[in-house]
């Protein structure tokens, strides 16, 4: 059973959800996951915005629905994703195109079977009945994206309206996916208790901006490279006030665990301007091509080689060189590192 969703908890995906609404511009917005048990799949976390119901009563609501469900659920099977489902991007019509002998060729695009439809389509009328009908989506087109590590669900993300969705609105999502999908890979693992703490200086290491673990007052628990180059007395000040609410650039999300007190992931980034004061006096020191200065603003964003290469219009192979040279003329070792030795150096 779901507790109550605060929503003034300093949740990233909580927050993502109200501002998802908005980018898309669309009627409602969900993020939720839940975990397969011998009794069916619980929920684990669910946040809503644009819902005349509260979020608690929602997260009752999804629960009940859940509880002696197995198999798939709501068009995917939350124990082991449809590998055609994974980290993309999918457009579900109303229910009743999904009644069209036509929709075979749309079942085969999700990696469900067509001669099932019938049961799939028997799953999603019980599920119009009791949970979709009663939140106000029976009637709507649903947008949206399972963001996943692995063969592990981490969350569905998306949105839902009357009207259908477009090409923007697809567009939109699938670029917010490899973000979320690194965002919600750290809180699991950090969220995972005591198995993390050996593995936490090299998950903090990972993230390539200054990255901290702050207790419940805001103090510094743990940092990585880029984040112990930042680390004085304004550093400090900043982190706790975003604690108490006052977030400013400071990103932060909460890591709850049983047993586990309190703490805060925070991750500060710099803005626009500053980075591109920093990166033309990083090719000036360096003496960075115009490509490695390209690779280097994206892996100071965060993006993965992969998501430089698509944005960039390049190899992978060609990434990993790009990467390499900035490493030896850096002198680092790790992208986390790279981070760190331009904050420390041009900050």
């Amino acid at each position: 059973m779901l507790g109550r969703v605060d929503e003034g908890a300093p949740s990233a995906l909580g927050m993502f959800v109200r501002e998802l609404r908005t980018l898309l511009d669309t009627d409602r917005t969900v993020a939720y996951a839940v975990t397969p048990s011998d009794r069916g799949y619980e929920p684990r976390f669910g946040y809503w915005a644009g819902f005349a119901l509260t979020p608690s009563e929602l997260n009752t609501m999804m629960s009940a629905s859940l509880s002696r469900t197995r198999g798939p659920w709501a068009l995917y099977t939350p124990g082991l994703p449809e590998g055609p489902q994974r980290n993309r991007v999918v457009v579900i019509p109303k229910l009743d195109a999904l009644r069209a002998p036509a929709a075979a060729t749309y079942f085969k695009r999700l990696g469900l079977s067509g001669r099932e439809r019938d049961r799939y389509v028997a799953r999603m009328w019980r599920l119009e009945q009791h949970f979709l009908r009663r939140v106000g989506m029976h009637d709507h087109h649903v947008c949206r994206a399972l963001v996943c590590d692995g063969q592990r669900v981490l969350a569905w993300v998306g949105a839902s309206q009357p009207s259908a969705f477009g090409a923007r609105e697809r567009a939109l999502l699938r670029r917010l996916v490899p973000a979320l999908q690194r965002r919600l890979r750290t809180e699991r693992i950090l969220g995972d208790g005591p198995l993390a703490l050996a593995a936490l200086p090299a998950l903090l290491e990972a993230i390539p901006a200054a990255a901290f673990v702050l207790s419940a007052s805001g103090a510094v628990q743990h940092a990585n490279s880029a984040g112990i180059s930042l680390l004085d007395t304004d550093t400090r000040e900043a982190l706790a006030c975003a604690v108490r609410g006052r977030r400013g650039d400071v990103e932060l999300s909460a890591i709850a665990a049983p047993g586990m007190p309190q703490a805060y992931l925070a991750v500060i980034r710099r803005s626009r301007r500053d980075a591109a004061v920093q990166l033309e006096a990083a090719r000036t020191r360096w003496s960075l091509t115009r490509r490695q200065v390209e690779v280097l603003e994206r892996i100071l964003r965060g993006d993965g080689n992969k998501e430089i290469a698509a944005d960039l219009g390049l190899s992978l192979r060609a990434v990993e060189l790009h990467v390499t040279a900035l490493l030896e003329k850096l002198r680092v070792t790790g992208r986390a590192a790279l981070a760190g030795r331009i904050l420390a150096a041009l900050g």
